[in-house]
């Protein structure tokens, strides 16, 4: 059930459940800022939620499981193939673990995302694996 009102109609003829539901249809409805700070803000909220669902969390503990895997695997004097394929494999949980990093930044914010020392273990880790990138 849809309400139209203003806040005459409220003060002219005062019906509490009107006014509920009114108020209650007017929650559901978000108002976004317009031009760049709009769209930016909009995809913002979209990255929050993202962030906070199991599938999101469950995916990224795989790929930390993978990635200690890939890593314990590497040894000394692995044929060429192997190491390859390990190099790719860290490679590609590497660009994995930056996408979080960005995702969580940006939903979050740098404030909130410091708030949690976790995510300053995540982005130590993070940036210790774009400094090995570079440097090999």
């Amino acid at each position: 059930m849809s309400y139209i009102w203003s806040g005459q109609d409220v003060l002219i003829d005062f019906d509490p459940s009107y006014a509920k539901a009114a108020c209650m249809s007017i929650s559901e409805v978000r108002v976004w800022p317009k031009k760049v700070y709009g769209f930016l803000k909009s995809t913002q909220i979209w990255s929050k939620i993202i962030i906070k669902t199991d599938l999101f969390n469950n995916f990224l503990l795989l790929s930390v499981i993978l990635n200690t895997i890939a890593l314990a695997l590497d040894q000394y004097g692995l044929p060429a193939d192997q190491n390859a394929k390990l190099t790719t494999a860290s490679m590609v949980f590497t660009f994995i673990f930056i996408g979080e990093l960005g995702l969580k930044l940006f939903g979050l914010g740098p404030r909130k995302y410091m708030l949690d020392r976790m995510n300053l273990l995540d982005g130590l880790v993070v940036c210790i694996s774009i400094a090995e990138l570079i440097i090999v």
